[in-house]
């Protein structure tokens, strides 16, 4: 089954075991999120830990959306395989650490917010 361009790419990063997206419905808007499921702790105080892998996925999404033109992403979220080191796996909330790349703005309509 064919992929998209940038889940193809990023799937090729040593470290991540899968890529999806996710639709949400906000502010009357359909909003897409590429999830990408990462195969060690994203804890930042674990030893496990690899802030290469996240940086190396950010420069991926950001380079791929950059370049394609069609591709629109609004989000970017990173979770363990293990269910560890993410508290959103179990729905309770978490402050994101920087490495954890929570908002990707690429093709938002207008009015939508610009941060990155």
């Amino acid at each position: 089954m064919p992929t998209a361009i940038i889940r193809h790419h990023i799937e090729k990063i040593t470290g991540v075991a899968r890529t999806w997206f996710e639709w949400s419905w906000e502010n009357s808007l359909w909003v897409k999120t590429l999830v990408v499921e990462v195969e060690f702790d994203t804890d930042p105080n674990s030893y496990e830990f690899r802030r290469s892998v996240l940086d190396a996925i950010q420069d991926t999404a950001c380079g791929v959306v950059g370049e394609e033109n069609t591709m629109a992403v609004s989000h970017l979220k990173i979770v363990p395989a293990n269910g560890e080191g993410c508290a959103s796996r179990s729905g309770a909330s978490h402050d994101p650490a920087p490495a954890e790349l929570s908002r990707l703005v690429v093709g938002e309509p207008p009015g939508a917010s610009e941060e990155l």
